[in-house]
């Protein structure tokens, strides 16, 4: 395949070939993804096959990788997230043609017999990501930091301390014609 990807994509005649389509698209690309990541460098690796399954429908299979750089949601840290999400999808031309499809597989609509790769390569990201995305526990900064805080119950030494009574200021505010 040439180094240039295609824009849209013709899935029947890729299907009908038994083609596929592979290279690297940078994640500069990905506009849909502005919000979501922290930086947008690195490259999205994908792979595809086309095939035809047995109602002749034109299917899209195979994988889609990259590194994400997120914000961890628990300690708003940097997340460094490696995303391998494997493609099975169902090419369809109406939305109706949904219902009919194998539970293995997603639909794609293919608006005027094309599919727009870029917009397949950012579903697979989107669909691939955590609804909230968090570090291992074992490496999140605040889980760390509440490992190492008081985390409200009085250490040893403390417990042997006399903690003055909360209301101990109102005494003074008494006075003598209420003794």
């Amino acid at each position: 395949m040439s180094s240039r990807m295609p824009e849209f994509i013709d899935p029947w005649r890729l299907a009908e070939q038994g083609g596929t389509i592979e290279g690297e698209i940078p994640l500069a690309r990905m506009s849909r993804m502005d919000g979501l990541l922290e930086n947008r460098r690195g490259n999205v690796v994908f792979s595809l096959g086309f095939s035809r399954d047995d109602k002749r429908r034109p299917r899209i299979h195979g994988r889609v990788q990259a590194g994400l750089a997120l914000t961890c949601q628990r300690c708003l840290g940097s997340l460094e997230l490696p995303v391998d999400a494997q493609v099975e999808l169902a090419v369809i031309e109406v939305s109706a043609e949904a219902n009919r499809l194998p539970e293995e597989c997603d639909p794609i609509l293919a608006d005027d017999g094309r599919v727009r790769l870029l917009d397949l390569l950012q579903d697979e990201l989107l669909l691939a990501i955590p609804q909230v995305p968090m570090h291992e526990s074992d490496r999140c900064r605040m889980i760390e930091h509440q490992a190492d805080t008081d985390n409200g119950l009085p250490s040893p030494q403390e417990g042997n301390r006399q903690r003055p009574h909360p209301f101990a200021v109102l005494a003074g505010y008494r006075t003598d014609t209420e003794h």
